[in-house]
């Protein structure tokens, strides 16, 4: 009986990995994605996590205001924008190379390009993970 569990557990992880990565397409990240706090602080990395965890109260707050309700727009002539929710936004260019399913967006203002593995993505879910985080960053994955 736990060996059925074992293999049955593996199969369903398996088929859930396959599909999703096999159906990533460019339309079904067209659109606006907004990031969910929760899940994204969630994801957080065991050692980042005590690190942010023994920040002051106000760095919580603070950090969690510029990350809670960050919409990601991708549109179909490959521009890319990111607002805020205080209204602050910057425009850029979005691409995605299928085969290895990395994204890059480059930001116009500033001509930074940023890097992202797409973790899952689905009608309903982004999962992306920075490939090269530059700075300070407390969340390598975005959902």
């Amino acid at each position: 009986m736990k060996n059925t569990f074992i293999r049955f557990t593996i199969l369903t992880l398996f088929f859930n990995y396959y599909s999703g990565i096999a159906q990533i397409h460019s339309s079904k990240l067209l659109g606006k994605w907004e990031l969910d706090y929760n899940s994204t602080s969630a994801l957080m990395e065991a050692d980042v996590k005590k690190v942010f965890n023994s920040l002051p109260e106000v760095n919580h707050s603070t950090i969690e205001k510029v990350y809670k309700g960050r919409q990601m727009i991708f549109m179909n002539n490959n521009i890319f924008e990111l607002k805020l929710s205080d209204g602050r936004s910057s425009i850029g260019m979005w691409e995605l190379n299928l085969e290895e399913k990395v994204l890059k967006i480059k930001n116009q203002k500033n001509n930074k390009e940023y890097f992202y593995k797409i973790v899952s993505l689905t009608s309903e879910t982004l999962l992306i993970e920075e490939l090269e985080v530059k700075g300070t960053s407390y969340f390598k994955k975005l959902h």
